[in-house]
Protein backbone atom coordinates (compact mmCIF):
# COMPACT_ATOMS: atom_id res chain seq x y z
CA UNK A 1 0.00 0.00 0.00
CA UNK A 2 1.07 3.06 -0.96
CA UNK A 3 0.83 6.33 1.61
CA UNK A 4 0.59 9.93 0.60
CA UNK A 5 2.19 12.74 2.58
CA UNK A 6 -0.34 15.44 3.33
CA UNK A 7 1.90 18.64 4.06
CA UNK A 8 -1.16 20.46 5.41
CA UNK A 9 -2.24 17.54 7.79
CA UNK A 10 1.26 17.38 9.15
CA UNK A 11 1.78 20.90 9.49
CA UNK A 12 -1.09 21.27 11.85
CA UNK A 13 0.22 18.24 13.75
CA UNK A 14 2.83 20.01 14.31
CA UNK A 15 0.54 23.55 15.41
CA UNK A 16 1.43 25.76 12.41
CA UNK A 17 -0.57 27.14 9.88
CA UNK A 18 -0.62 25.29 6.35
CA UNK A 19 -1.36 27.91 3.69
CA UNK A 20 -3.62 26.50 0.77
CA UNK A 21 -5.58 28.56 -2.21
CA UNK A 22 -9.21 27.44 -3.58
CA UNK A 23 -10.17 27.74 -7.23
CA UNK A 24 -13.17 27.70 -8.98
CA UNK A 25 -12.77 28.31 -12.50
CA UNK A 26 -9.81 26.52 -13.58
CA UNK A 27 -9.49 24.73 -16.44
CA UNK A 28 -5.85 23.04 -16.52
CA UNK A 29 -4.06 20.40 -13.99
CA UNK A 30 -1.06 22.69 -13.92
CA UNK A 31 -2.62 24.80 -11.72
CA UNK A 32 -1.36 22.20 -9.21
CA UNK A 33 2.37 23.19 -10.19
CA UNK A 34 1.77 26.46 -9.88
CA UNK A 35 0.56 26.75 -6.13
CA UNK A 36 3.32 23.87 -5.17
CA UNK A 37 5.72 26.08 -6.71
CA UNK A 38 4.41 28.66 -4.57
CA UNK A 39 4.75 27.26 -1.73
CA UNK A 40 1.16 25.89 -0.50
CA UNK A 41 0.63 23.11 1.36
CA UNK A 42 -3.16 22.12 0.01
CA UNK A 43 -5.66 22.91 -3.12
CA UNK A 44 -9.30 23.65 -2.12
CA UNK A 45 -11.11 22.62 -5.25
CA UNK A 46 -14.32 23.89 -4.83
CA UNK A 47 -17.30 22.18 -7.53
CA UNK A 48 -20.39 23.63 -5.59
CA UNK A 49 -20.06 27.11 -6.47
CA UNK A 50 -18.32 26.57 -9.26
CA UNK A 51 -19.13 25.22 -13.27
CA UNK A 52 -16.06 23.35 -13.39
CA UNK A 53 -16.25 19.81 -14.48
CA UNK A 54 -15.79 16.50 -12.62
CA UNK A 55 -12.91 15.25 -14.71
CA UNK A 56 -10.95 18.45 -14.57
CA UNK A 57 -10.94 18.52 -10.94
CA UNK A 58 -10.05 14.84 -10.84
CA UNK A 59 -6.77 16.20 -13.21
CA UNK A 60 -6.13 19.01 -10.99
CA UNK A 61 -6.10 15.98 -7.97
CA UNK A 62 -3.80 13.63 -9.36
CA UNK A 63 -1.53 16.95 -10.43
CA UNK A 64 -1.55 18.39 -6.61
CA UNK A 65 -1.04 14.87 -5.30
CA UNK A 66 1.88 14.29 -7.83
CA UNK A 67 3.15 18.02 -7.02
CA UNK A 68 3.23 16.93 -3.45
CA UNK A 69 0.65 19.27 -2.03
CA UNK A 70 -3.01 17.87 -0.75
CA UNK A 71 -6.31 18.15 -2.70
CA UNK A 72 -9.12 19.14 -1.20
CA UNK A 73 -12.97 18.99 -2.81
CA UNK A 74 -15.97 19.73 -1.86
CA UNK A 75 -18.85 18.64 -3.93
CA UNK A 76 -22.33 19.76 -4.17
CA UNK A 77 -24.81 18.29 -2.20
CA UNK A 78 -26.22 14.73 -2.57
CA UNK A 79 -23.71 14.70 -6.24
CA UNK A 80 -20.91 13.07 -7.22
Amino acid sequence: MVTLANPARARMAKGEAALGAGIRHSRHAEIAGAMAAAGFDFLFIDLEHSSMPLDVASQISAAALHAGIAPLVRVPEGDH
